[in-house]
């Protein structure tokens, strides 16, 4: 199987919680692993984008609707819809040196 998703690839979430959402992949692992023995991809994308600030609104208010929520998910292949486009992530030849767990939740 050719390196479809490789690291720095933009995809697009077809099914899930994040559906419709873009993400980059950050790590491919065709053979997958001991826990899950099927090709997967850890994906990163923004769950939640800022909002608009106007200049009427108060401080809190601009600090409330500024923040950036992001996720980290293991996806499989068949759950997202590879782009053609290329980020440039500015970690070439670096890799993930902690395996990511099994039971990765994020917020909870």
């Amino acid at each position: 199987m050719p390196k479809v998703y490789k690291p720095g690839k933009v995809a697009i979430v077809l099914q899930g919680r994040q559906a419709g959402k873009k993400v980059v992949v950050i790590k491919q692992l065709d053979e997958g692993t001991k826990e899950r023995p099927y090709p997967h991809a850890i994906v990163a994308g923004i769950e939640r984008y800022p909002r608009k600030v106007t200049r009427r609104m108060g401080a809190k208010k601009v600090q409330r609707r500024s923040r950036v929520k992001p996720f980290i998910k293991v996806s499989l292949f068949y759950t997202s819809y590879r782009r053609a486009f290329t980020e440039n992530m500015g970690h070439e030849g670096r890799q993930l040196l902690t395996p990511v767990p099994h039971t990765l939740r994020l917020g909870a």
